[in-house]
């Protein structure tokens, strides 16, 4: 009967591209040029420049890492009343 051997080390994958799963960093740039994009004066639109602020917010929300510098008190987010 034989052994199947297993991985002594996680796999990994080399790409052209970069994923929001590899680098959560280039997710927030993405959000952060279609804002900027929607605001510039060519197409001024002001509802897609919103939708990527909310959508940040939300993210930023769920990630472990903000909400621990958020209970150090290194990061300061002001809520609207």
């Amino acid at each position: 009967m034989k052994r199947r051997s297993t991985p002594s080390r996680p796999t990994f994958s080399i790409s052209r591209h970069r994923s929001v799963d590899q680098n959560a960093a280039f997710g927030i740039r993405q959000i952060v040029d279609i804002a900027l994009k929607a605001l510039s004066p060519g197409i001024n639109d002001t509802t897609t420049a919103i939708m990527c602020v909310d959508y940040g917010a939300d993210s930023s929300a769920a990630n472990p890492l903000i909400a621990a510098l958020r209970g150090r008190g290194t990061a300061s987010v002001r809520e609207a009343s």
